[in-house]
C-alpha cells in the first residue's frame, strides 16, 4: 500500500471530524460532535451495509483503536452517550478524546474500504457531514446528518 493510500482513511476521518466539530476543543463540543458522528454513521452506513454489518465494523474499529487510546475503554461510539463522552473528555482531555474519535473513524473507513473500495467508503462516510435530503426529519433541527 502506498503512503498516499495509507493516509486516505485518516485524512478523510480528520476532514469529517472537522466538518462536524470544527476547531473547538471543549469537552461539551467534543461530546456533541462525537454524538453526531456516531449517530450519523450508524444511520447512513446502516442503510448501505445493514445495522449488524455496521455494528460489526464499528466493533472491530473500536477494538483496534482501544489498543492505542485508553480513553475509549468505556465508550461504545454508538451515539447517545454524550454525557459519558463529556465526562471522559474531562478526565482524559478533550484533545485526546477527539483524536480517539478520529482514530476510530479512520479505522472504520479503512475496514469499510476493504469491502466496498476506498473511494466508495470515503464517499459514504462523508455523507454524514452533508445535509440530509430529508431535511430535519432525521436527526433534529438543521437537517445535518
Amino acid at each position: 500500500m502506498s503512503r498516499l493510500a495509507a493516509q486516505a482513511a485518516p485524512d478523510a476521518a480528520r476532514q469529517l471530524w472537522h466538518a462536524i466539530v470544527g476547531d473547538t476543543r471543549t469537552p461539551e463540543d467534543i461530546a456533541a460532535g462525537a454524538d453526531r458522528l456516531w449517530g450519523g454513521l450508524s444511520a447512513r452506513l446502516g442503510r448501505w451495509i445493514g445495522p449488524s454489518g455496521y455494528q460489526a465494523l464499528l466493533d472491530r474499529a473500536l477494538g483496534i483503536a482501544r489498543s492505542e487510546h485508553a480513553c475509549l475503554r468505556d465508550l461504545s461510539c454508538v451515539g447517545g452517550e454524550a454525557a459519558l463522552i463529556e465526562k471522559t473528555a474531562g478526565k482524559h482531555g478533550a484533545g485526546e478524546v477527539a483524536e480517539s474519535m478520529v482514530r476510530v473513524a479512520a479505522v472504520l473507513i479503512d475496514l469499510l474500504g476493504r469491502i466496498v473500495g476506498e473511494d466508495m467508503a470515503i464517499h459514504l462516510v462523508n455523507q454524514v457531514a452533508a445535509p440530509s435530503p430529508r431535511g430535519n426529519h432525521e436527526h433534529g433541527a438543521g437537517g445535518s446528518i
